[in-house]
C-alpha cells in the first residue's frame, strides 16, 4: 500500500472507482470521476487526509463573497450508512434553525481508490443560496458549532442520534432512529437478539403516543425495547426449566425526560416476572408502594407506564418512571438499596384476582338449624347431627360454618381436642359451644359451632 501522502496527492491518484455499476452508466461514471477528483483537489488539503484514513471526517466550506450568493459545504469520510442524511439535516435545518434555507444543490457519492485501499469513502456536498447579509452573518456565527457536531456525528450513528435528539427530532424521525438502533442490535448480537425484537419494537411504538415519544430520546426508548425483549426471552427459558417457580428481573437506570419546563431527572424501573396462575396481577400501585417503603417521597411520572402481557407463558413486563417530590436526582445509595430490596419485596406483592364471596351470618337461621338438629337426637344411641354452611371465599381459603349436636357421654373429648389430635390440612377456629337439652334427663346434648 502506498503512503498516505501519496494517496492525498491528487496527481498521484491513478484511479477513482464509484460504487454503482459503471458499465450500465459510463457517462455518469466519467462525470462523477471528474467531480470527485476536482472536489478532492479544491476543497481539501493534502495534510488533512491522514486524519481521514484514521477515521476522522473532513469538513470544508466555500463561502460567498457577496450576497445574493451561494455557500458550499463538503464532507469526506469513510462510508457509514445514513451519514449523508445526517450531514444534509444539519446543514439545511440547523445552520439557521428558525428559517428554512434554500438548498440549491445536493449530492453524495460513494467511491474507492482501488490501487491504494479497499476502503469505501463518501463525498457529500450541499449548496445553499444566501439572500441577505443578515442571513450570512447568522450562518457564519452558527457554523463553528455545526462543524464540530458534524465531526462527531458523521462517523458515529450513536453521536448522530444524540445530536439530532438534543435539537429535537420529529416522531417519525425518532421512529427511524429506533429502527436503525434495533437493526444494529440484530446485526451485532445475533446470539442474544432475533427477529422477535422487531415485534417488541412495534408493540412499544404503537403503545406509546406522540407526546411520550417526543419526551424521550430514541436511545431511551430503544433501551426499553431491548431490555423488555431480553427479560421476556430469559423468562421463557427459565419457565421451561422450572414451570412452578417464580422468577423476577429488575432493572433500574437514571435518565431524563423532556417537559415544558425543561429536562427532568427520573428513575426508569423495568420489571419482568412470570405469573404462576392466570388471575395473578401486578400493577403500578404494587411497584410504587414497594419503592415508597424505601424512598417515601417517590412518585410515579404520569403516563409513563409501558406494560405487556402478551405471552401464553404468563410472562409480564412493566416499565414506568418515578421522580422525587423535591425534583432531586436519585442518589447511588438509594438506587443500590432498591436493587437489593425490591426483588424479594415485589414477589410478595403479586395479587391473585378473585372476587371474594361472603355469606353474612343469619342468626335466626342458625338457631332454627340448632333446634332442628337437637330434635333429631332422642336416644342415647343416636349419631351426632351436623349442619354445614358456606361462609366466605378468599384467594387462599374456603370458610365454612359447622354446627354439630351430639350426646356428650362421660369422658368424651371435645371437638377441638379431637381436631388437634388429627393430622389434617384443615384449619379449626372455635366459635362457641352450648348445651341444648338432655337425653334420659341424664346425658346432656352439646352443640358446637366451628
Amino acid at each position: 500500500m502506498k503512503s498516505n501522502h501519496e494517496m492525498l496527492d491528487v496527481e498521484l491518484v491513478p484511479k477513482i472507482e464509484t460504487i454503482f455499476n459503471a458499465n450500465q452508466s459510463p457517462t455518469s461514471q466519467a462525470f462523477y470521476d471528474e467531480l470527485i477528483r476536482d472536489t478532492l483537489q479544491n476543497a481539501f488539503k493534502l495534510e488533512q487526509y491522514e486524519q481521514l484514513l484514521e477515521g476522522e471526517p473532513l469538513i470544508a466550506s466555500s463561502w460567498c463573497q457577496s450576497v445574493p450568493g451561494d455557500i458550499c459545504f463538503f464532507a469526506l469520510s469513510k462510508h457509514r450508512p445514513n451519514s449523508f442524511k445526517f450531514f444534509y439535516d444539519m446543514i439545511s435545518n440547523w445552520l439557521y434553525p428558525s428559517r428554512h434555507l434554500n438548498v440549491t444543490l445536493v449530492y453524495a457519492v460513494d467511491f474507492r481508490l482501488p490501487e491504494i485501499t479497499d476502503q469505501i469513502f463518501t463525498l457529500s456536498e450541499v449548496m445553499i443560496r444566501i439572500e441577505t447579509m443578515h442571513e450570512l452573518e447568522h450562518i457564519q456565527k452558527n457554523y463553528p458549532v455545526i462543524e464540530s457536531e458534524l465531526r462527531l456525528g458523521i462517523p458515529s450513528s450513536y453521536y448522530a442520534r444524540r445530536i439530532l435528539e438534543s435539537k429535537g427530532l420529529l416522531t417519525d424521525e425518532k421512529a427511524t432512529a429506533i429502527q436503525d438502533y434495533i437493526a444494529h442490535l440484530l446485526e451485532r448480537h445475533p446470539i442474544h437478539f432475533d427477529n422477535d425484537l422487531i415485534n417488541e419494537m412495534q408493540h412499544v411504538l404503537v403503545t406509546c403516543n406522540e407526546k411520550y415519544k417526543l419526551s424521550r430520546e430514541s436511545r431511551h426508548l430503544s433501551r426499553i425495547i431491548a431490555i423488555q425483549y431480553l427479560y421476556r426471552k430469559n423468562l421463557h427459558q427459565a419457565i421451561l426449566t422450572s414451570p412452578r417457580k417464580r422468577f423476577l428481573y429488575l432493572k433500574l437506570f437514571r435518565t431524563r425526560i423532556k417537559t415544558k419546563h425543561g429536562e427532568k431527572p427520573v428513575l426508569g424501573v423495568l420489571v419482568g416476572i412470570n405469573f404462576l396462575q392466570d388471575k395473578e396481577i401486578f400493577e403500578t400501585k404494587h411497584l410504587l408502594k414497594a419503592i415508597q417503603n424505601y424512598i417515601p417521597e417517590a412518585q410515579v411520572i404520569d403516563d409513563s407506564l409501558i406494560s405487556s402481557r402478551r405471552s401464553s407463558h404468563n410472562v409480564f413486563t412493566l416499565y414506568l418512571e418515578i421522580e422525587k417530590n423535591s425534583d432531586l436526582e436519585f442518589t447511588p445509595e438509594e438506587i443500590r438499596l432498591l436493587r437489593q430490596e425490591l426483588p424479594s419485596d415485589l414477589k410478595d406483592r403479586i395479587e391473585h384476582l378473585m372476587h371474594p364471596v361472603f355469606m353474612p351470618h343469619n342468626e335466626e337461621e342458625i338457631i332454627r338449624n340448632i333446634l332442628s338438629l337437637s330434635n333429631q337426637i332422642k336416644y342415647l344411641r343416636d349419631i351426632p347431627q351436623v349442619f354445614i354452611s358456606f361462609d366466605e371465599q378468599t384467594p387462599s381459603l374456603l370458610v365454612f360454618t359447622i354446627i354439630l349436636v351430639r350426646v356428650l357421654k362421660p369422658g368424651a373429648p371435645s371437638i377441638q381436642e379431637m381436631f388437634n389430635n388429627t393430622e389434617t390440612f384443615l384449619e379449626y377456629t372455635h366459635d362457641r359451644c352450648q348445651y341444648s337439652g338432655t337425653v334420659r334427663r341424664k346425658f346432656k346434648k352439646r352443640r358446637d359451632c366451628i
